[in-house]
């Protein structure tokens, strides 16, 4: 039998989902058969894909999928008319929580998109290790003022329609961002070499609907094709836009990429160097706990040194 990872690379990718493609002149495929019934089952088909007990993906709705290193996310879409309503995902949500499956739902009702993501101790690695141990722990004392979330689901009513999200790291300052219904300030997400659009597509999204309470994006993406480890951080800067009805102020909010590091792990006579380019890695104080820094409080710098620590460490989770 083949690899669920193999299989759910099989899949037919010539007619992507509108969102991937901004002008499709294709018309949806005929729809396949589902191999389950109910939304309780889905889960259990879910599992199976995962522990690979299941050869090739027959669902309706999946038209893109990711797999690297035993990680993939699977894509469900109304663009092949499966259903996808806010009452099917909360009871798939439910469902999860109940049972304690360790999946990363996002959906937004107003595309009715859904996306499964399975993580796996690479992925955990690359988000868990930079953001405890060389994040929150450069912050001294204001530890005791930041509250890490971790992969709590966030909601939020955008054009009347409903979202949910997931973070795989995240956290914000206590007491303004700590409680129900609080944005963090700072959200962290992990993708592979193929889904570099979809981490851009989840950065603009968590400005979107938080409605800019969210003030930092780190985005993490793997390359294991070549050696490499890329870090984006984003954030958001005032744009002047012409005024209209709906804009009367003439400006809005826009994402802006301020910070591209790569790490790349190079071999030489059998020992491994790993080399960053355009050094530390910056993260406002201010745009953190909102406020400006007092007495020796100040900006959290993740050095070079500990980039390639962190590489290292991660890479313990390859198999080369």
């Amino acid at each position: 039998m083949a690899s669920a990872a193999s299989s759910i690379l099989s899949c037919d990718r010539s007619t992507p989902p509108p969102f991937l493609d901004p002008s499709p002149t294709t018309s949806p495929r005929k729809s396949e058969p589902i191999p389950f019934q109910g939304v309780l089952k889905l889960f259990n088909y879910l599992k199976k894909i995962h522990e690979g007990e299941v050869d090739f993906v027959t669902i309706q709705g999946i038209y893109y999928s990711c797999s690297t290193l035993s990680f993939f996310f699977v894509i469900f879409t109304n663009y092949n008319h499966f259903d996808i309503s806010l009452a099917i995902f909360n009871e798939i949500s439910n469902s999860r929580d109940r049972r304690n499956l360790k999946y990363k739902l996002d959906y937004d009702e107003e595309s009715e998109l859904l996306i499964v993501k399975f993580p796996n101790p690479l992925h955990e690695a690359l988000h868990m290790r930079l953001y405890h141990h060389y994040i929150f722990d450069k912050m001294g004392s204001n530890k005791q003022m930041w509250v890490n979330t971790g992969t709590t689901q966030y909601r939020a009513e955008i054009r009347g329609k409903t979202a949910r999200k997931e973070p795989d790291s995240a956290g914000g300052p206590i007491p303004e961002r700590h409680g129900l219904d609080k944005w963090p300030t700072l959200v962290v997400e992990v993708g592979y070499s193929e889904s570099l659009g979809y981490l851009r597509r989840d950065m603009r999204r968590w400005f979107e609907i938080s409605k800019h309470e969210v003030k930092i994006v780190l985005l993490i993406q793997w390359d294991g094709t070549r050696r490499r480890i890329v870090i984006e951080r984003w954030e958001e800067q005032q744009q002047e836009i012409p005024v209209t009805r709906l804009v009367p102020s003439g400006s809005a909010m826009r994402p802006v990429r301020r910070q591209v590091i790569t790490i790349t792990r190079e071999e030489t006579g059998g020992t491994f160097n790993y080399v960053v380019t355009s050094g530390d890695l910056l993260l406002m104080f201010s745009l953190l706990f909102l406020r400006q820094p007092q007495g020796a409080e100040a900006d959290i710098v993740v050095t070079v040194d500990d980039l390639k620590k962190w590489a290292e460490f991660c890479w313990a989770y390859v198999s080369i």
